[in-house]
């Protein structure tokens, strides 16, 4: 009796050993998947603003999502062999194939939203503005996920966005061209002072050049829809990108914007973040540079802003120059935490100008106009005029979305 007693007890042990290791072994499978995934994601996607990698939980043996890097499935399809799993991939490369050859774009409306999530709710990434090709990833709902010239990549309103295809875009950028150099200007129906507004248009938009007519340009959208513009308010898009960007014309550009009010991934002046501000005042003078302040940190000539390690104001007056770029951290114990947070355009004399609130002139150096805040967060600064060469900072005469390739 005794033994058979042991024998159920030892078949309850062991049964119950082989149920948990049955039902914990699909828990498992999920958690090692899931950190493989993660894994292919550090290394092909770690910035989800330039770089996409959505993959969904692991569910009935399948990997579902997109990506912008091919090279990422085949490593998660390799990690994942080398483990001993076969869930099946599917996985789609961007751009979406329902998508068909109209994988490109040119943007419609004078200023573009693009926000992180594909719905109007969604927080604003970014602003694109007329005239600025972008690629189409792909489409749900009615917005499109579209990568601007910068590089950077989230979700548009699909009636912002003109689609077409390769031919289509380089139909476009082969065409004369304006680009508005007011900060603001209506396109009217009539080349003349009785205002019928086709769209309104502020600095930076590029349209097709039609034709002279008198004191007008006859533009057309990209879109197809055409008007009239005063010569006074525009440039000829040639002679524009022919010339290079002068500190003296950056300033004035960005002094231009003194009073728009800051908006949270604005790139225009109806609204600019930090970072938005010092992108437009260098775009309305043909250089596309990064759009945040730690991407923009990252480019350009490294101005010496240290004296023995720690950064001296002093020193940093010494060596900057009109037209650089300042870059602020965030702060922890009234100590800079080294994290690029916000950036300023260097004026001379101590003064520098950004959105903050609204765009408007600090000083470094105490006084009616000194910003303690930033002048305590100052971390680093970087020429980005005598750098237009480099990686991250490109003229739009020689950026490839601008220019037939």
């Amino acid at each position: 009796m005794l033994r058979k007693y042991q024998q159920y007890v030892w078949l309850s042990i062991f049964f119950l050993s082989f149920t948990e290791n049955l039902f914990a072994q699909p828990a498992d499978t999920s958690a090692i998947v899931k950190q493989l995934v993660q894994q292919v994601k550090a290394v092909y996607a770690p910035d989800k603003r330039v770089k996409v990698w959505v993959v969904n939980e692991p569910a009935q043996g399948s990997i579902t999502g997109y990506t912008t890097e091919p090279a990422a499935i085949a490593l998660l399809k390799k990690k994942l062999d080398s483990a001993n799993l076969s869930p099946s991939l599917n996985i789609e490369s961007l751009p979406q194939k329902s998508l068909g050859a109209e994988t490109k774009g040119i943007i419609r409306v004078s200023v573009a939203h693009h926000r992180f999530e594909p719905n109007d709710a969604a927080e604003m990434a970014t602003q694109s503005l007329m005239g600025t090709p972008v690629d189409i990833l792909m489409k749900k709902g009615g917005y499109y996920l579209v990568r601007t010239p910068d590089q950077y990549i989230a979700w548009t309103e699909a009636m912002m966005v003109h689609r077409t295809n390769e031919a289509g875009l380089r139909n476009w950028q082969q065409q004369d061209k304006i680009v508005v150099m007011s900060p603001f200007a209506l396109l009217q129906e009539k080349p003349s002072k009785e205002i019928d507004v086709v769209t309104d248009l502020v600095a930076g938009n590029i349209l097709k050049l039609v034709k002279k007519k008198g004191r007008y340009y006859a533009c057309e959208l990209p879109d197809g829809r055409k008007g009239y513009l005063p010569k006074s308010a525009v440039a000829v898009y040639k002679r524009w990108t022919s010339k290079t960007a002068t500190v003296e014309n950056v300033i004035q550009s960005a002094k231009n914007m003194l009073g728009t009010p800051y908006l949270w991934g604005g790139t225009s002046i109806k609204g600019v973040d930090c970072s938005g501000f010092v992108k437009t005042a260098y775009f309305v003078n043909g250089v596309v540079l990064p759009r945040d302040a730690s991407q923009q940190v990252l480019a350009g000539e490294t101005v010496d802003i240290k004296d023995h390690d720690t950064v001296s104001v002093t020193r940093a007056l010494h060596n900057l120059l009109p037209g650089d770029l300042l870059f602020f951290s965030s702060l922890k114990d009234g100590k800079p935490t080294g994290r690029v947070t916000h950036v300023a355009l260097y004026l001379g004399n101590a003064m520098y100008i950004h959105a903050s609130g609204m765009v408007r002139i600090n000083s470094m150096l105490p006084g009616p106009d000194y910003a303690d805040w930033e002048t305590r967060a100052f971390v680093a600064a970087k020429r980005f005029i005598s750098s237009t060469t480099q990686s991250g900072i490109t003229p739009v005469g020689v950026h490839p979305y601008y220019n037939p390739q």
